[in-house]
């Protein structure tokens, strides 16, 4: 069968090496580990960086867009005014032939007042 001894420090080493890659393997993992966080970490941060911009974009365009939309609603309002004026002036100058015909020389005013009385 061999050796005891030989045997024993076969197993000896066997154990002493397992225990020396155990150690060296933790470090290494912890080492990873730290790694992967300190990135999580960092792309954490970058993340909710990029969260607040956008935060502050979308509040920026809530405040453009309610500022339009006043806009658009006084434009509706001016629109609206200015539509009833056009409408007043085309009634007073639906009556400017009417009126030219009484300031005309020479033409009977009651010819235009017996128009008058016929409508």
């Amino acid at each position: 069968m061999g050796n005891p001894t030989a045997a024993l420090l076969f197993v000896v080493g066997l154990i002493a090496g397992g225990i020396l890659a155990w150690l060296f393997m933790r470090n290494r993992v912890s080492q990873a580990q730290e790694a992967m966080r300190i990135q999580a970490e960092s792309e954490r941060a970058g993340l909710l960086e990029r969260l607040q911009g956008r935060e502050g974009q979308i509040e920026e365009l809530k405040r453009v867009n309610e500022k339009m939309a006043m806009e658009t609603d006084r434009l509706r309002e001016e629109i609206r005014t200015e539509s009833e004026r056009r409408s007043a002036a085309e009634e007073r100058n639906a009556r400017i032939p009417e009126l030219e015909m009484l300031t005309r020389p020479g033409r009977n005013r009651s010819m235009l007042s017996s128009r008058r009385t016929q409508t």
